[in-house]
């Protein structure tokens, strides 16, 4: 596989900066509640050319690839919604068959699925904020009545 490909139903595929296995990069909407509240401070935290990047994210997946796991990167990213998708793929290979369907099964569910993973978060986390108080001292925290107060 050469260092970017197109794959349905993945998009655009590159080759991870470990050699590791292929990823891409997508905006998630479903999971706005916890994107950043000021996607420009994060990006701005950025040099560049990785400000350039981000900011170009849909054209610029080739050199995310290589610093996607840089704290800074990856913080901007998630300002802006946008994920990576990792794929575990054998050296030179592709996604397999099982992988694609997966992925467009969650693409075609994306809604559901992400407001259940924002539902699960905002569940385990007033569990935990009742029986793990010592996590929650020192600093103000959220009731946690709705998902969108928890992502700031």
């Amino acid at each position: 596989m050469s260092e970017a490909v197109d794959h349905p139903p993945f998009g655009r595929l590159y080759r991870d900066a470990g050699g590791s296995g292929l990823v891409t990069f997508r905006r998630f909407p479903f999971l706005r509640p916890f994107w950043y509240p000021d996607p420009d401070a994060a990006v701005a935290l950025l040099d560049e050319p990785e400000r350039r990047w981000v900011r170009d994210w849909e054209r610029c997946g080739s050199s995310l690839a290589r610093v996607r796991r840089h704290s800074d990167v990856h913080c901007a990213l998630q300002a802006l919604g946008v994920y990576a998708v990792a794929v575990d793929v054998e050296k030179g290979a592709g996604p397999s068959p099982a992988q694609s369907e997966t992925y467009r099964r969650f693409v075609d569910r994306e809604e559901v699925v992400c407001r259940n993973a924002c539902n699960a978060l905002l569940r385990y986390y007033r569990h935990a904020r009742a029986r793990v108080s010592v996590w929650f001292e020192g600093e103000e925290y959220p009731e946690g009545r709705t998902a969108e107060e928890l992502g700031p």
